[in-house]
């Protein structure tokens, strides 16, 4: 029952988690198209020499590509020729519909991106002449993923916090919850969510080792570690918070936070953010599941309500 109290706390946390996850995404730092020349839905009377494609911001120049297919077929690659342009050399002229496609990963936070457009050479292309981002396959579950990272995260947060405060003088005689099956959906959802990312941001299987060894990759690496840390010093609380509070540094460093200038300032601020919303969402989600004797679930959440109040604002 107690077990089953803990996956219901963790399905909860995961719907806070996705939700922290949402609005995290109006802060993009994923590498976008700004403009390109050809423009997308342009007409030209000649098909240009080249097709440059410049972006939001620099690209990883090993992983990040486009390809220009003409009306016969044909196609044309090309890669980073600076810091945030890509370009692509043509030896065609015929008249038709070119299809551009474009994919980036960023060095800041290792976000890959997808699009495409049309122009034309003597027509006018149609309706799909406008940029459009191309959702991926598997980018579901990979945010069902992150959800259930975040929300593995956030219930240990508050495992270890009430378990503290339950430890404190007078000591409570109750058993708050178990930090090992947080800490192990955390760590096994995690694993599914970095070797996701690297092979969205690869092109194939050979390049994930290469997205790996970007400070991104390596961000993502420690996060792992730290986790797994965490789960293994579960018998030593103080052990676990310190490995679990550096694995949301280390998200925090892998994902859009990377993206603020200074990056300390962004990194450590979303940190702060996830550490809070543990000890408010992941305390209280925590209090819900939690076995406890009569009498005592009131004076822990007397402990407990001078951390949450100020970690919720």
């Amino acid at each position: 029952m107690k077990g089953r109290r803990i996956v219901d706390g963790i399905l909860v946390a995961a719907l806070v988690g996705a939700l922290m996850f949402a609005s995290a995404g109006a802060a993009q730092g994923h590498a976008a198209i700004v403009s390109s020349t050809p423009a997308a839905g342009e007409e030209l009377s000649a098909a240009p020499g080249v097709v440059r494609l410049t972006f939001s911001e620099s690209l990883i120049q090993n992983l990040s590509k486009a390809v220009v297919v003409a009306p016969d077929g044909r196609r044309y690659e090309g890669g980073p020729s600076s810091e945030r342009k890509v370009e692509i050399r043509l030896t065609t002229n015929i008249p038709g519909i070119y299809l551009v496609e474009w994919k980036t990963v960023s060095p800041v936070d290792g976000h890959s991106l997808q699009g495409r457009f049309q122009f034309g050479v003597g027509v006018k292309p149609g309706h799909q002449a406008e940029t459009t981002l191309s959702p991926r396959r598997g980018e579901l579950a990979l945010a069902a993923l992150r959800a259930l990272e975040y929300a593995g995260l956030l219930v240990a947060v508050g495992v270890i916090l009430l378990t503290a405060l339950a430890r404190r003088k007078p000591q409570l005689d109750l058993v708050v919850a178990s930090l090992r099956v947080p800490l192990s959906v955390a760590l096994v959802a995690g694993i599914g969510v970095v070797g996701g990312e690297a092979m969205l941001a690869s092109t194939d299987a050979s390049q994930v080792p290469e997205f790996l060894r970007t400070l991104p990759g390596l961000a993502r690496l420690l996060r792992i570690g730290f986790e797994a840390a965490a789960l293994a010093f579960t018998p030593w609380l103080l052990a676990t918070a310190i490995n679990l509070t550096l694995s949301l540094i280390a998200l925090a460093a892998a994902g859009h936070a990377a993206a603020v200038r200074p990056a300390i300032v962004g990194i450590t601020t979303d940190a702060v953010h996830l550490i809070a919303a543990g000890m408010w969402a992941g305390g209280i989600i925590v209090l819900a599941i939690i076995a406890k004797r009569p009498g005592a679930g009131k004076d822990l959440l007397d402990r407990f309500t001078p951390f949450a109040i100020p970690a919720f604002l």
